[in-house]
């Protein structure tokens, strides 16, 4: 679904934006939240719906991952910047995610490569490479290496979705220029403060535009 889209300035955007200010005026938190999380994987799976399930464990892991290293890192009272099993955990994870670019991406081309050398592995047919796969797996291991050198805070899990497949980063993924997001910036910013009593706009507002620019 694109920004120009009649689906999406006339349907999608009044309904997500309606339901956000609607609950931003109830003043409950974790409503707005889970509107945003709701309308972000409508908009993700109306590309192709069975990915979403993919999307979602590739963001289960790293959130359980980062849950653990930051743990690991309250009990660190002896200046170390890490400790083995945060480098061991930190390794793990950011080999799960190289390993589903390296299948997505690579995995006929390797096939292609051993079967150059008199070999006959076959082929992988019908793989079909994911919406911005690259995008929030390398945004991901960011967030992973801020949580194991204790540069970032960790965040719970649905913030951490948030920032993973926020509907206007979403429409980004398939942009070559878009810039790399810094984790401790945009999950600062995603600190949900409803318009009431003159508090600044959820983020919600300053990232859709600051997406679109990059368009």
């Amino acid at each position: 679904m694109l920004f120009n889209s009649y689906e999406f300035i006339f349907l999608f955007l009044p309904l997500a934006l309606g339901g956000f200010f609607l609950f931003c005026w109830v003043g409950i938190r974790s409503l707005v939240t889970g509107w945003l999380l709701f309308v972000s994987l409508i908009f993700y799976g109306y590309w192709n719906a069975k990915f979403l399930l993919l999307l979602l464990v590739s963001i289960a892991v790293n959130w359980l991952v980062s849950q653990v290293m930051a743990r690991l890192r309250t009990k660190l009272l002896d200046g170390r910047s890490m400790t083995n099993a945060i480098r061991v955990l930190l390794f793990l994870g950011i080999a799960f995610n190289l390993g589903l670019i390296g299948y997505f991406k690579y995995i006929n081309f390797f096939i292609d490569t051993i079967n150059g050398l008199g070999t006959s592995l076959g082929k992988i047919n019908d793989i079909i490479l994911p919406l911005g796969i690259s995008f929030y797996t390398f945004e991901q291991i960011s967030y992973l290496v801020g949580v194991a050198l204790g540069k970032g805070r960790h965040y719970n899990l649905p913030r951490f979705m948030l920032f993973c497949h926020l509907f206007p980063s979403s429409d980004c993924w398939s942009n070559s220029e878009r810039p790399r997001v810094d984790p401790t910036v945009s999950l600062a910013q995603l600190s949900l403060r409803c318009p009431q009593s003159g508090t600044r706009l959820h983020s919600f507002q300053h990232r859709f535009v600051q997406e679109d620019r990059h368009r």
